[in-house]
């Protein structure tokens, strides 16, 4: 994990808002001691630790009964300790409850060991507290004279006003927390939440009057062995509920999965790929930080793909194989799991952090992308929660890394089918099949055709490398200077054609200027001579309403078109269909 300052307050959180949480921690931690001094409870101590252990059982086992909605008999033990010792005692029960989760959670959950969530958890003692003492109050007003000497029809209606006092208050005290911790978005529901709370502590509210009557009858042997059993059938509910809930939300991601293994299979295009890897990552994994790398196997050198550090783009410069562990994996082809990387030394010492410095990366899977044996890359996910990733996150990962793989390598296929392999541009076929299709479908389009001016005097006095290099620095130069939908291609030796689909006349004129003057700007020194040409340029615009004609007849044109630009050399010329 990568732990946040001690006084942080959770990010997005409104901050006169997120204050709140201090407030009411610190007016619960205030107000905690004080029973100790209004209530004689030394020879109570035994009953309140017994009260408070099984509140904390109870609260730490809720019963899920909806989404996001546990039951759980906390408040029925709190009502119980409130009928049968008073209040001091309750909200003492409370407190003991309470100090005996903060430390629960925090071990449980790394995102939980801030001074945020221990004053979240203390401002449950302040509340709880209030709506269980004025709801006592309330209660009296129905039975002056005590709970168990009460009518029926008056322990009834006691514990009407008792509920509507205790829920009405609950929610009113709670609401400020969590405008804190969502804003506005805690409104959305909240009739919804509400009634659904209050239905929850309907129940808890007769299972803690029935035990404090069993316990006035004298009954003691069957309150005290009747919470226990209470508290067991809740946590073997718990469990089958929590099992049947960990069910559905793994069929619910293995029905992502198919979607997404669906969808990343329907392109062969390299950024489309990637960007359905970006969801399979933060919905399967609920990761913000993860990367692709791919091996170059040209050069060793391992490129980042895509990266992303808590959401944020970032980019990743290329590393040597031998280095890291992106380069530990790739070299040995087997996964990596690491439930706390701060904890094991011997994966930390390969990690070389980028991103936000900040913050500490705890969880990691890491697998490679395969080409059946070979390795070409490597998939990693992340998170900064020690042990964020479950035996079932890592048998999904690895059906994800399959799905990966396949398209990547279908991806790298095409790519290496429609790309020149020196420039990296579009090869001609796939240059002349898109040419084609605009002639089909009539759409308008832009036409350049480049060479280099005197390009073969670079081989002759440089040799064919620095000649490649060139137009390896060429292709680059032009590819940066096109938009994003143009189609830059190496037509063959020198020559580059770039079609421009959908373009006007003007934006093909201020295409092919940007393309000239940046030719002028490539150069370098090699023993003490300039590497240095200059560039011709032809330029073809149709509107696409010309009757439609063969691509040869467009490309004579435009070859013409670009004969009488070299004639004159450095300079753009013309033409329309």
């Amino acid at each position: 994990m990568r732990f946040r300052t001690f006084f942080e307050i959770p990010p997005g959180t409104p901050a006169p808002l997120a204050r709140l949480f201090i407030l009411y921690g610190s007016i619960a931690l205030a107000l905690a001691p004080i029973p100790l001094y209004l209530a004689p409870i030394a020879e109570k101590w035994d009953v309140l630790l017994f009260l408070g252990i099984l509140a904390w059982g109870v609260a730490s086992q809720g019963l899920r009964v909806l989404r996001d909605y546990a039951l759980s008999l906390e408040l029925s033990i709190y009502l119980f300790a409130y009928l049968c010792y008073g209040p001091w005692l309750a909200i003492l029960c409370i407190l003991l409850c309470s100090l005996l989760l903060i430390p629960q959670g925090m071990v449980e959950d790394g995102r939980n060991r801030n001074a945020v969530y221990v004053f979240r958890k203390l401002s449950n003692i302040f509340v709880l507290g209030a709506a269980l003492y004025l709801a006592g109050l309330a209660m009296g007003l129905q039975a002056p004279t005590g709970f168990f000497d009460a009518t029926p029809s008056h322990q009834f209606l006691s514990l009407l006003y008792f509920w509507l006092t205790f829920t009405a208050v609950n929610n009113l005290l709670f609401v400020p927390m969590d405008l804190a911790r969502q804003g506005v978005a805690a409104l959305r529901g909240l009739i919804r939440e509400i009634v659904l709370d209050g239905a929850l502590h309907g129940l808890s509210v007769l299972s803690g009057a029935a035990f404090a009557l069993l316990f006035a009858a004298r009954n003691f042997l069957p309150a005290l062995l009747l919470l226990p059993v209470l508290i067991l059938l809740v946590i073997v509910l718990k469990q089958l509920t929590d099992q049947s809930h960990d069910l559905a939300v793994q069929l619910t991601m293995v029905r992502k999965l198919n979607e997404r293994s669906a969808e990343i299979h329907m392109s062969l295009d390299m950024p489309d790929v990637l960007e359905v890897v970006g969801r399979m990552s933060e919905e399967l994994f609920q990761a913000e930080t993860y990367f692709v790398a791919l091996l170059d196997e040209r050069n060793g050198k391992v490129q980042f793909a895509c990266a992303k550090d808590h959401g944020e783009a970032i980019t990743v410069e290329e590393a040597d194989l031998d280095r890291g562990l992106t380069g530990n994996v790739i070299r040995s082809g087997k996964p990596v799991f690491i439930s706390d990387l701060q904890n094991e030394e011997q994966w930390l010492r390969l990690t070389h952090p980028v991103g936000d410095e900040t913050m500490r990366i705890r969880s990691i899977m890491m697998s490679p992308l395969l080409d059946n044996e070979r390795c070409i890359g490597v998939y990693s996910v992340q998170s900064d929660t020690p042990r964020a990733f479950d035996p079932f996150h890592r048998e999904l990962f690895l059906s994800t890394v399959q799905q990966i793989s396949t398209a990547v390598v279908s991806a790298r296929l095409y790519k290496r089918a429609t790309q020149d392999a020196l420039t990296r541009l579009y090869n001609k076929s796939y240059f002349e099949e898109n040419l084609a299709y605009c002639l089909t479908e009539g759409e308008a389009f832009g036409l350049l055709f480049l060479d280099c001016d005197d390009f073969k005097a670079i081989n002759d006095r440089f040799g064919h490398l620095v000649g490649d290099r060139y137009l390896q620095v060429l292709g680059t130069g032009i590819q940066s200077q096109c938009r994003s939908g143009d189609i830059p291609c190496r037509y063959g030796g020198d020559e580059f054609a770039i079609l421009l689909r959908s373009a006007t006349a003007a934006q093909t004129r201020a295409v092919a200027q940007r393309i000239l003057d940046a030719v002028d700007q490539i150069g370098w020194q090699v023993n003490g001579q300039s590497v240095h040409t200059t560039a011709s340029i032809g330029l073809l615009w149709a509107s696409g309403d010309q009757d439609r004609l063969p691509v040869e007849d467009v490309l004579r044109v435009i070859d013409q078109c670009l004969y009488e630009a070299k004639v004159e050399k450095h300079t753009i010329r013309e033409t329309t269909l």
